[in-house]
């Protein structure tokens, strides 16, 4: 018997950034840091807003990206959760442009 998960929207975070800082390179490597510094969420089960203070880093070797967010998000009820997000980026010829409504933010490929 095989089980495949179910997603359900939930919600939605839109953070606003200030411009990236270039914090070093060293041998192949570029570290920048992208402060958040506000933000809203909302959807079915959870309204609020982005605190600011948090932020984006990314560790680039080569053409992987290692990517690692942390920023708080403040409930409409008051209470404050902490949200981590980690991840790799490598860009692939055959992944399809990403739109976020009508701005593309990234190209197949790069």
């Amino acid at each position: 018997m095989s089980f495949a998960p179910a997603l359900e929207f939930v919600f939605e975070i839109r953070a606003q950034v200030s411009e990236t800082l270039h914090i070093g390179h060293g041998d192949g490597e570029i570290t920048e840091f992208t402060p958040i510094v506000g933000g809203s969420v909302s959807g079915p089960r959870l309204t609020g807003k982005v605190l600011a203070g948090g932020g984006d880093w990314s560790s680039t070797r080569g053409e992987i990206c290692e990517l690692e967010a942390r920023y708080l998000v403040q409930a409409d009820d008051g209470s404050v959760v902490d949200i981590v997000n980690r991840g790799f980026y490598h860009p692939d010829p055959d992944s399809p442009d990403q739109h976020d409504g009508d701005v593309k933010v990234s190209e197949a490929g790069h």
